[in-house]
């Protein structure tokens, strides 16, 4: 696994395995990590490093956070590119990112490692201008065969998919969703870009995520949320896959993750990309374990206001066992009340006088995994006999 991120405490007790560090910036004769013991290289604000290499993969050792994949095997090669002048404001360098990406994929000083994620954001959205960083991580998808997971954007509302993630010719950028209203939907930090090709849980609002924290910085835990939450935690499942497929390089972990994703409710390209991944599916190189869900109707029955609503299952493969979840809403946005039987079809039958909306929608699950469909508006016209207007 690599990592390169800010500062790390590496005597945290999540991260007692075997490590190989490597320190930038290298061309600032003021970095203290070169005048400094060791420890200054780990212990240096701000403490980010700690929280991504913890949600990588923080032993289960019942003493903090667990990571996603908690393994002591395959020990990480960390590179920590920032550093603290002493005002208290971390800085870093393009030169320093790009030497440390190209140096962590080509030197794999922790093992063949074919995951490498990132948590630092550039404030920026023009590939163009960082040809250097862009060719290292050409250099290391391309040649090298490793798959660089970032953090979409740093975590505000509006921003676009930023540098390192905006080189999706090379990198995989991830979004953030976060529950609400039942459903998984995009974090309100979280872009909304083309350029978005994963999501992973990163929290909300008041809502974060366990991950290990600097101890001398109220660790050992704390509850974060951002898009490098999110993209720690899917780094996480690429490494579950990669330590079961040991022959998989970048590229085809890269496939695979693209191709076993779960699709998510109301899915938008823009805010999903392929979707959450699914660590099951993807162990298994199973596609026919993701599938999506909308429904299609009216049916019309009789000359009475019922109809009946069908929900459609697009999936590979044959032989699936599903159950079904149907719930109805005044405004598709608040309050969901469950209105169906576990059944592919529901009846409508409503009566009254007026016009207004319901909406609808349906659950699918099977064998642990669930998708939602979109909110299916419906137009409510009704006569005091209960007929559909304008029959009456």
């Amino acid at each position: 696994m690599l990592i390169v991120d800010t500062g790390f405490d590496m005597g945290h007790p999540d991260f007692q395995f075997n490590s190989a560090f490597l320190d930038y910036p290298q061309n600032n004769p003021t970095n203290p990590c070169k005048t400094g013991p060791p420890t200054t290289c780990y212990y240096e604000s701000p403490y980010h490093g700690s929280s991504i290499l913890g949600l990588v993969m923080g032993l289960q050792n019942g003493q903090a956070s667990v990571g996603t994949a908690p393994s002591p095997n395959g020990a990480p090669t960390i590179a920590k590119v920032t550093f603290d002048l002493g005002n208290g404001l971390p800085t870093f360098d393009v030169k320093d990112m790009s030497d440390a990406v190209l140096a962590l994929s080509q030197q794999n000083l922790g093992g063949r490692a074919p995951i490498g994620v990132t948590a630092v954001v550039f404030n920026d959205t023009t590939t163009s201008k960082w040809p250097t960083l862009h060719d290292a991580y050409r250099t290391a998808y391309n040649t090298d065969r490793v798959l660089w997971i970032a953090g979409a954007s740093q975590d505000v509302a509006g921003s676009p998919v930023s540098v390192p993630g905006a080189f999706s010719d090379v990198v995989v950028a991830v979004g953030s969703v976060w529950p609400q209203n039942g459903q998984l939907v995009r974090s309100p930090y979280s872009p909304i870009d083309p350029r978005i090709e994963l999501v992973g849980p990163g929290g909300g609002p008041g809502m974060g995520m366990p991950a290990s924290w600097n101890r001398a910085n109220g660790g050992p835990t704390a509850n974060l949320a951002g898009n490098s939450v999110a993209a720690a935690i899917v780094a996480g499942v690429a490494r579950l896959a990669a330590q079961a497929h040991p022959d998989w390089d970048g590229p085809t972990l890269r496939f695979w993750l693209q191709n076993t994703a779960r699709k998510l409710g109301n899915q938008s390209a823009s805010e999903y990309g392929y979707g959450m991944p699914d660590a099951v599916c993807l162990i298994a190189m199973n596609t026919s374990c993701t599938f999506s869900v909308n429904i299609a109707g009216p049916t019309p029955i009789g000359d009475n206001w019922q109809h009946t609503w069908t929900a459609n299952v697009t999936n590979t493969g044959t032989n699936h066992t599903y159950s079904y979840y149907w719930e109805q809403s005044p405004d598709g946005v608040g309050y969901w009340s469950h209105v169906g039987t576990n059944a592919s079809t529901f009846t409508t039958s409503y009566s009254g006088n007026g016009r207004s909306w319901v909406y609808l929608r349906v659950t699918v699950t099977e064998a642990g995994h669930s998708a939602i469909s979109p909110n299916f508006p419906i137009q409510l016209v009704f006569c005091l006999n209960g007929k559909p207007y304008p029959t009456c």
